[in-house]
């Protein structure tokens, strides 16, 4: 069956997508829409610390990333739409990707450029695996993310990085992931995805704070 970008997701012809109910007239799930207000506010912390030593072009699409992730997961609960499933899943496709490749770029000592032209190749593909195969966009998003966390404890061990940071963000996610199952498979009773919103957008602050300690552990 063929499926428009503005048709509703599968789910919400039962109302079970998530434990909150999608019936509200104008913010679909208005907590799991509200609560990704943290991304953004993350998102925007990144971007004005300007003392952080994270190089400039990736504080900024680290910045963006967690922005995109706040206001496209945002969309995705007020509206339950194809298209909003498509825009939620680039916000974390897109951290995924970064995690990835800023990793590699320390390693493989790339330029800018390198980079940039690696992770948007990346996400072309990606792109392509949220339109025509849907079923399969969280194995491949996990897929990325533990590939990109392999390297990055290469990148981070070589920097001198604080690895209780890149620790703390990972037990941060794990939590958050394991409230996501229970959510969805209605293990608990309560609102666990707004949950996993907010635990979401501490584990991007600690990721962030993380790729910060490069210099000043180089100048201990």
């Amino acid at each position: 069956m063929e499926r428009g970008l503005f048709d509703k997701v599968e789910c919400v012809r039962f109302d079970n997508c998530f434990m909150e109910s999608s019936s509200h007239w104008l913010l679909g799930q208005p907590v799991n829409t509200i609560t990704n207000v943290g991304f953004i506010v993350v998102g925007l912390i990144i971007l004005f610390s300007t003392h952080s030593s994270l190089p400039k072009l990736q504080r900024y699409l680290l910045s963006a990333t967690g922005i995109v992730i706040g206001l496209s997961s945002a969309y995705y609960h007020m509206t339950m739409t194809f298209l909003g499933q498509i825009l939620d899943l680039t916000g974390m496709y897109m951290l995924a990707a970064f995690v990835l490749f800023y990793a590699v770029m320390r390693l493989r000592h790339w330029d800018n450029k390198r980079f940039l032209l690696a992770y948007f190749a990346l996400l072309a593909p990606l792109l392509t695996v949220l339109v025509f195969l849907p079923e399969i966009r969280n194995f491949v998003f996990a897929a990325v993310l533990l590939a990109g966390l392999v390297f990055e404890f290469i990148a981070g061990n070589k920097d001198k990085l604080d690895w209780h940071l890149l620790l703390a963000s990972l037990l941060v996610l794990l939590v958050a992931f394991a409230v996501w199952l229970c959510d969805i498979n209605r293990i608990i009773d309560f609102n666990g995805h707004a949950i996993w919103h907010i635990f979401n957008a501490v584990a991007l602050y600690l990721l962030f704070r993380y790729y910060s300690t490069k210099r000043k552990l180089k100048n201990a």
